[in-house]
């Protein structure tokens, strides 16, 4: 019998939580920059998306972030530009693990096929374990460089 820790199931597990845990903390880091950003300004950030904060979906908070420092830190945006890309890439991912449908190929433990419902249909997309697992380094460091603009924020001066 399989060891579990060698299934396909473990390793939809384990890619799956990468991805949603990170998400979760990414989540969490742009609420303290859209917070840090809009303080005084609080009814701004209802203006962009007609939402109050909590409504705000991943997507939607990625937005009010970059709009927030291009207003109050353009700096700060500029330096953390690609950041954001990786952000909405995360995203993307997140996206497809979450609400997805996992396939692995015929006697592979490597090769997984991913399909979403979409309004045209069911959309499938194909991708090798070690290369979406990998890609979660890419991730952390762009998470990373968002914790430093926290710290930023919070050794700048009132």
């Amino acid at each position: 019998m399989e060891k579990f820790e060698d299934s396909t199931h473990y390793k939809e597990i384990l890619l799956r939580g990468h991805y949603l845990t990170m998400a979760v903390d990414i989540d969490w880091i742009l609420l303290m920059i859209i917070a840090k950003c809009f303080v005084g300004n609080e009814q701004q950030i209802f203006e962009i998306y007609d939402k109050e904060v909590h409504e705000l979906t991943l997507f939607e908070k990625i937005g009010t972030a970059q709009i927030g420092l291009l207003r109050y830190h353009p700096t700060f945006f500029h330096q953390h530009k690609e950041d954001f890309k990786l952000l909405n890439e995360l995203r993307g991912v997140r996206n497809k693990l979450g609400h997805g449908k996992i396939d692995w190929e015929e006697n592979s433990k490597e090769n997984l096929i991913i399909s979403e419902a979409k309004q045209t249909g069911i959309e499938t997309s194909s991708y090798k374990f070690s290369e979406l697992f990998q890609s979660t380094i890419a991730y952390k460091d762009s998470l990373m460089n968002f914790l430093k603009v926290i710290q930023s924020f919070i050794n700048l001066e009132n």
